[in-house]
């Protein structure tokens, strides 16, 4: 087996008295509004559509001919602070962690960090196929995660995250 880490981060402007309403939004990862609509990344909650807590279980597919799939489940939940899933089975061992935290008074940092190993012939397909896949994914998710927070709590337009 290998171990494999992965790091994203992005940095958003937004009041730090709106951290608990960021975070919300944080945890309905992989099913939220803004979610990327043509993500190759589907989640479906066993515990129901926005049911976020600890013991939680999704499944999560990669969208693709022979996309593999798995399962995780919410591990631990720090308030406002992250949210920790665990690999029950499929292509990782380990876990992937989303967390949240302040920069400055008008900034917080968004971070996602999967620790995992995986097996000889899928360490393959994940180094040939799928990595730059997922680093393309996480890019695109982090980027309409801060284009609809920023949107939305500086210009008070949830629906549209737009800029007037």
């Amino acid at each position: 087996m290998v171990h494999v880490t992965n790091t994203h981060k992005i940095s958003i402007e937004v009041e730090n008295s709106r951290k608990k309403e960021v975070f919300q939004e944080l945890c309905v990862w992989g099913e939220a509004t803004w979610w990327p609509q043509r993500s190759l990344m589907r989640f479906i909650n066993f515990s129901g559509p926005g049911q976020v807590k600890e013991g939680t279980v999704y499944r999560q597919k990669v969208r693709l001919p022979f996309g593999p799939a798995w399962h995780a489940r919410i591990d631990r939940i720090v308030e406002n602070e992250s949210v920790t899933r665990i690999f029950l089975d499929g292509l990782f061992r380990g876990y992937e962690k989303v967390s949240l935290k302040e920069t400055g008074t008008r900034s917080m940092e968004v971070s996602y960090y999967m620790d995992v190993f995986i097996k000889g012939r899928d360490y393959i397909v994940w180094k040939m196929i799928f990595q730059r896949l997922h680093d393309q994914m996480l890019e695109k998710i982090l980027g309409m995660f801060k284009a609809y927070v920023e949107g939305r709590h500086t210009h008070g337009c949830a629906s549209c995250g737009c800029a007037h």
